[in-house]
């Protein structure tokens, strides 16, 4: 995972010489190459990196910002860092140091500095920001105090303008290719940000006569001349409709820019975006229905059971719950826009090596038509002896209840569920609708039998999806306490190879999936077009696109 990059000191010189010329960084006149536009139905809330929240949002900061490491065409390199390195405290905890190259800019010139990485962590978990992201830094020693209230507890630093020090509390498989590169942790600039801190908050303290309410401010990303960015492309027009970038002039990786132009089309409507698409206006669509030719994605979050182990269910009954199921029909009975899952894990999370899990680790759970019947014949077989001798199979089992959030969609999902039980193992299941506030207490206390939930992960990370269920963990709703789960990912954090932490993960969801303490259901998906002649588009972190190496496929 580690790719240094050195730089001629004469090259080094030569194109400092060339930046200072041209205005450091700022977008030229010109802007020979491709040029790509991209049709999105919404318009931007915020391109601020602590509130981008929507694959919109995060798609264009993913091209204005950047961050330490970056992906590309060949996976994990340097981004804004020029190299660094890690150690191990003898603590536990690890210190990573990244030395930032010299040849960075913001889009008004001034060179980016280590500090604006410390301002925008600190700033990341400040609860008077209030950013959805917070937790991503979950690792970063400091955290619990610093979202208390006490940014400066939070173990950033920079001991000097190129040098940025960041100290976990544990290892961290995912630090580098994860949180180094998501958009919630790129720099931003102290000077342009609106103030969120009082003077006794920059000496530590926690000031609680003033609080940064985000509604009542500005938004610094809305309007052009306050939107100062620090990644391959500069803001050339921004208005209601329309949002123009083009490549900085002497970014330092220009050679990986192939489009220099990239124009966000904000079409408010799908029929306007296809439209636009279909005249050959536009070259790329985010979720465009189910028009010929489209590509489908999905989103983070996975309905799944959980199921009580205090609950009388035995192993057994538990499986052939699992197995009684045909995902892709509850998907359907939802609409276009669901799929069933093969595993717990998603499509388009990706392994610690950058290769998409589900593709490596194949299907645990089938939702193909031989599959599923095979799977029902097997959770036929397995519930078999409960319909010998006298009364029926519910005598033997009990009351079984299935609780869920009321909403339209998750009453559809737990009516499928109990039909296909009933007519496949002829368990009949009570439905209980409640509200979020006595859902988070049934799951908080434990009161249920089976429980539908939706399972989502900050990070995007295999290992994200799967600790919710570690025996120490307080999403472990179940409360089961599987000594060999725990095992299994706790060796693929610690483990230092690349390949065996991605087999761990592998082995880990198998193994809990067999144990049916976790039944996953179904996930949302949509759907993108690229217009034919176009490659090269890089898709990472479930639903954020970047455009900047797309080429022409030369027939």
């Amino acid at each position: 995972m580690k790719r240094w990059k050195q730089i001629a000191a004469l090259a080094l010189a030569l194109l400092m010489l060339v930046m200072t010329v041209v205005g450091c960084g700022q977008a030229a006149e010109e802007t020979p190459g491709i040029s790509l536009r991209a049709a999105f139905i919404n318009r931007p809330t915020s391109l601020d990196p602590v509130y981008a929240t929507t694959e919109e949002e995060r798609t264009i900061t993913e091209h204005l910002f950047e961050n330490l490491m970056k992906y590309t065409a060949t996976g994990l390199v340097n981004g804004q860092a020029a190299g660094y390195a890690v150690v191990t405290n003898e603590d536990g905890t690890e210190t990573y140091t990244f030395t930032l190259r010299n040849d960075i800019f913001w889009s008004d010139g001034v060179p980016v500095k280590a500090e604006d990485f410390v301002h925008a962590w600190q700033r990341l978990v400040a609860p008077q920001v209030a950013s959805p992201h917070a937790s991503i830094l979950e690792m970063v020693a400091g955290y619990e105090d610093a979202i208390a209230g006490d940014v400066a507890a939070l173990q950033v630093s920079a001991p000097d303008s190129r040098t940025f020090e960041v100290t976990l509390s544990e290892h961290c498989p995912y630090f580098l290719s994860v949180i180094c590169t998501d958009t919630a942790t790129m720099p931003v600039r102290a000077d342009m940000v609106p103030a969120w801190m009082s003077a006794e908050d920059e000496d530590g303290g926690n000031s609680e006569e003033f609080m940064f309410d985000p509604t009542l401010l500005p938004d610094w990303t809305a309007k052009k001349a306050t939107l100062i960015t620090n990644g391959a492309y500069s803001v050339r027009n921004y208005n209601a409709d329309h949002l123009t970038m083009v490549e900085k002039e002497g970014y330092y990786d220009s050679r990986r820019i192939t489009v220099k132009k990239l124009d966000f089309f904000f079409a408010e409507t799908l029929e306007r975006a296809m439209s636009s698409y279909e005249k050959g206006e536009s070259d790329f669509i985010l979720k465009c229905g189910d028009g010929e030719g489209s590509v489908v994605a999905m989103q983070p979050e996975v309905s799944a059971l959980a199921v009580n182990q205090m609950s009388s269910l035995s192993e057994e009954v538990r499986q052939a719950l699992t197995l009684a199921l045909d995902r892709n029909a509850i998907a359907a009975a939802m609409g276009t826009k669901f799929t069933g899952m093969e595993g717990l894990v998603p499509e388009g999370i990706t392994t610690v090596s950058g290769s998409h899990f589900r593709a490596v680790n194949g299907v645990v759970l089938p939702c193909d038509e031989e599959g599923v019947a095979k799977n029902r014949t097997n959770a036929q077989g397995l519930v078999a002896h409960l319909y010998r001798g006298d009364g029926s199979i519910m005598d033997r089992l009990g009351v079984i209840s299935l609780v869920y959030e009321n909403s339209f969609i998750n009453s559809r999902i737990a009516q499928q569920v109990k039909k296909q039980w009933q007519e496949v193992l002829g368990i009949s299941v009570t439905l209980v609708s409640i509200t979020a506030e006595e859902m988070d207490e049934a799951l908080g206390s434990g009161a249920f039998t089976i429980a539908l939930m939706t399972v989502s992960d900050e990070s995007n990370t295999t290992i994200g999806y799967l600790d919710h269920y570690m025996s120490d963990s307080p999403e472990n709703y179940g409360q089961h306490y599987p000594n060999a789960y725990d095992i299994l990912l706790r060796a693929a954090m610690a483990s230092e190879s690349v390949e065996a932490r991605d087999a761990y993960l592998a082995d880990a969801e198998r193994l809990l999936l067999e144990s049916g303490y976790v039944i996953p259901l179904c996930g949302t998906t949509y759907r993108y077009l690229l217009r034919d002649g176009l490659a090269g588009l890089i898709c990472r972190d479930m639903g954020v696109y970047n455009f900047s190496a797309v080429t022409e496929i030369v027939a």
